[in-house]
């Protein structure tokens, strides 16, 4: 505190002091500190810069089911990324098999130019319910299966 008129007040007993300014004696009423005084205090408290052993530290509490469980739910999102790039190769073939078929001068065969074609759309729809299936394994049925299996055996909603 400073002075006898009672202008500053300063709480003491906090890492950083806070200046309240007294506006009126009569009133009572104190206004909020400066954007400059807080980002003042902000700087003054010590952050922690995380390390690498930080992050692994979550891995130390799993047991081995939960490792198991997690290269499952890896090798599904694997499967299920790799999917998209497979479903590109396999449009850009069909879109080329139609611009063959279209292509004046062409020799036009419409019982095997269909039969191309129904054999793209189903790698097509193979792919996406692989990705589908790989996906769901892996966010819905994984993730939550690892926090169930923590619970007692009659709580089991998996």
């Amino acid at each position: 505190m400073s002075g006898d008129s009672g202008d500053e007040k300063v709480a003491e007993g906090t890492p950083q002091a806070t200046k309240v300014v007294a506006d009126d004696k009569a009133t009572g009423a104190a206004s909020t500190p400066s954007d400059e005084e807080k980002a003042a205090a902000a700087k003054t408290r010590p952050e922690r810069e995380a390390t690498m052993k930080d992050y692994v530290r979550v891995f130390s509490y799993a047991t081995k089911w939960d490792y198991v469980l997690m290269v499952c739910g890896g090798l599904a999102s694997f499967g299920a990324g790799i999917t998209l790039p497979l479903m590109n190769i396999v449009f850009g073939k069909l879109v080329g098999q139609f611009n063959g078929y279209f292509t004046p001068g062409m020799p036009h065969d419409e019982g095997a130019f269909q039969a191309l074609l129904n054999r793209q759309s189903l790698y097509i729809f193979i792919l996406f319910l692989a990705r589908v299936t790989l996906n769901y394994i892996n966010k819905v049925r994984l993730v939550p299966g690892l926090a169930a299996l923590r619970l007692p055996h009659p709580q089991w909603d998996v």
